[in-house]
């Protein structure tokens, strides 16, 4: 059975791709299509109805956005996007004093629009 939306633990990273594409701007179509994207696994994938290029929701306490998706060779429950504008619109503010924003394992929901 297919479901629409599911929690996975997200963690955000650098990228090839990311940093190829922000050298040449981070307003350029290529740094969007670059950070615009949600890698999780087949399985994961498959439980929510998804194909490689299909639009997705992601939500967290701290806010969403819509990105693109695409399959990696990635645990069950766990999701990756790369470091950017538009991973920043999930991150929370908040550091627990620590003076850096929880970019590794924050709860997330996926929902396929």
């Amino acid at each position: 059975m297919k479901s629409d939306t599911k929690k996975y633990k997200l963690i955000t990273g650098r990228t090839i791709k990311q940093a190829q594409a922000m050298h040449k701007g981070k307003t350029k179509d290529s740094y969007q299509e670059a950070t615009a994207r949600l890698e999780m696994c087949q399985a994961d994938m498959e439980e929510l109805g998804l194909a490689k290029g299909d639009q997705v929701k992601v939500l967290s306490q701290a806010g969403s956005a819509v990105v693109t998706v695409s399959q990696a060779d990635l645990p069950q429950s766990v999701v990756f996007m790369p470091m950017g504008q538009v991973a920043n619109f999930l991150v929370d503010n908040k550091t627990l004093s620590t003076g850096m924003p929880p970019f590794k394992s924050m709860q997330v929901e996926v929902v396929r629009i």
